[in-house]
């Protein structure tokens, strides 16, 4: 008897375990995809709004921090880099 309840514990975790860990993944990547959206909400205001301090307040503090752009060679890698990037491309478009 007691094989078989061993069996049936072992059986029913396996088959629970799929379904709880789902369950999680969905969540996880439904929050994910909430924080990206709200990321591009707020890139988008702040561009509208030509504000480089919004911009570049939703980008970390890291030296390895890049943006690429649409063409070729259009690569700019550190906080800085990007910054200046981002005022040519406000400048332009003012």
């Amino acid at each position: 008897m007691n094989k078989y309840r061993i069996l049936l514990a072992a059986t029913l975790g396996c088959t629970t375990a799929p379904a709880r860990y789902s369950r999680r993944r969905r969540r996880k990547l439904k929050r994910r995809a909430r924080n990206s959206r709200q990321r591009c909400a707020s890139t988008a205001e702040a561009l509208n709004k030509q504000d480089i301090k919004a911009l570049m307040a939703l980008y970390a503090d890291d030296p390895s921090v890049a943006v690429m752009g649409t063409g070729p060679g259009e690569f700019w890698k550190g906080k800085a880099a990007v910054e200046d990037t981002y005022k040519h491309f406000l400048d332009a478009a003012s």
